[in-house]
């Protein structure tokens, strides 16, 4: 197996996931999104 001298950089997208049981800040904090409706943010799906 070959590391590359620079490792590439693979920006990600995450979809939220409003559930009942979730929060109303730490999600929106983290990501930077606004929560104007006060929806529950249960989870955080990442990918690319």
């Amino acid at each position: 197996m070959t590391i590359p001298s620079k490792p590439e950089v693979v920006k990600l997208s995450g979809a939220v996931q409003h559930y009942d049981w979730g929060g109303m800040t730490f999600i929106p904090q983290l990501t930077g999104v606004e929560n104007p409706e006060g929806q529950p943010f249960a989870e955080l799906w990442m990918g690319d």
